[in-house]
């Protein structure tokens, strides 16, 4: 039966492959045929009058905007893949795909009773790896956890970069959840920026206990406005992917490298995808405006953030969960960057993770609705 059900993968997989091709073809045939009649009026106007010239003018600032266009589209595909080869190697076949070694999701039940397990969501362009130094935690006080492969990123057909949705990453970490919901009494999550951004946004459509949000990818620091316009914009957000479908990751100021953190060991030891989707950039814009903090559904809510954040502004994000009414309780780290999990601060931040899903710091906060928490302290 397996077998059987391997071998129509397999052809439907070809199929998809050969449609894919064809369709190809026929833009670019397409593509083809418009460039040539463009070609044909701009050579068929005869300079007789200052009309005919403003139009051939005109016609040629537009043949030459549109192939600066696309010899954009072109570098930045061509730097992508070579950069992601560097790690996947050659691609021969989308019929067959698997997770990279070093991006493999991280399960493990210990409680037969199943009382409780977590989920572990990982940020854009990372992997579940960056929970290892956590899960450390959890393995020595017997937590249950899954830590999923995020929808797009970690596998070696570089053509998912291309269609990556909101939706997909949604659904993906709602299935999870209602396959652990036949499993487990209580539900945690913990997601660190893209993951923190899908976190809580599943908390607004399933319950959960302790939602855990580590520097999540709300509002980026100093460019509110701007996100929250290309956010709505449905012409750029399928123009400007067009033209730059692939960012490069670039050292970042005052690292070792791409990866915000402070750490240097830990910038060389976690894996981070060679190349932004820019795709995936506005499916977290649309994700962030599809928020509505009213409906979240969650027994404590602990928000953590690095002072030395380059990606998002944790005060920011505190802010805006203050406005809008949310009892919680804040960590803040000062030697840390965009990931507490793998930075300086690691080791206090699993000590407060335990604390949290044991139910061992207070709740609701001490003092005022929005009590902030010292580093490690539960008053």
């Amino acid at each position: 039966m397996n077998n059987g059900q391997n071998i129509t993968q397999t052809v439907d997989a070809s199929k998809v492959g050969r449609r894919r091709i064809f369709t190809r073809q026929v833009l670019k045939t397409m593509a083809a045929l418009l460039a040539i009649f463009a070609l044909a009026c701009f050579f068929s106007f005869e300079q007789s009058d200052a009309t005919d010239e403003i139009i051939q003018k005109v016609l040629l600032v537009l043949l030459l905007s549109g192939l600066g266009l696309v010899l954009i589209r072109l570098y930045s595909i061509f730097m992508g893949f070579r950069q992601i080869r560097k790690v996947i190697g050659t691609q021969n076949s989308d019929a067959v795909t698997f997770i990279l070694d070093k991006c493999k999701p991280l399960h493990r039940s210990f409680h037969e009773k199943k009382e409780h397990v977590v989920i572990l969501l990982h940020g854009f362009i990372s992997s579940p790896m960056i929970f290892d130094e956590l899960i450390k935690e959890l393995d020595e006080n017997e937590v249950d956890y899954q830590a999923p492969l995020i929808y797009g990123f970690g596998v070696n057909r570089i053509q998912l970069l291309f269609t990556l949705s909101e939706d997909e990453w949604v659904r993906q970490v709602t299935e999870l959840y209602d396959v652990l919901d036949t499993q487990y009494k209580n539900i945690s999550v913990i997601g660190h920026s893209l993951g923190g951004l899908l976190a809580l946004y599943l908390s607004q459509i399933r319950p959960v206990k302790h939602l855990i949000l580590a520097a999540p990818a709300i509002f980026p620091s100093n460019t509110q406005k701007i996100h929250r316009y290309l956010a709505k914009s449905v012409f750029l957000a399928k123009v400007i992917p067009w033209i730059i479908p692939l960012l490069p990751m670039k050292k970042q100021k005052n690292r070792s490298g791409a990866v915000d953190v402070l750490d240097e060991q830990a910038a060389k030891k976690y894996y981070l995808y060679p190349v932004a989707p820019t795709r995936g950039v506005f499916n977290i814009l649309r994700l962030q405006s599809k928020l509505d903090l009213k409906k979240a559904n969650y027994q404590t809510l602990d928000l953590f953030y690095g002072t030395q954040d380059l990606a998002v502004d944790g005060e920011k994000v505190w802010e805006y969960l203050q406005k809008n009414n949310l009892l919680h309780r804040v960590h803040r780290f000062d030697h840390t960057g965009h990931n507490p999990f793998i930075d300086n601060d690691k080791e206090l931040t699993g000590w407060i993770v335990i604390y949290i899903l044991n139910d061992e710091l207070q709740w609701p906060p001490v003092g005022q609705r929005y009590s902030r928490l010292q580093p490690g302290t539960g008053s």
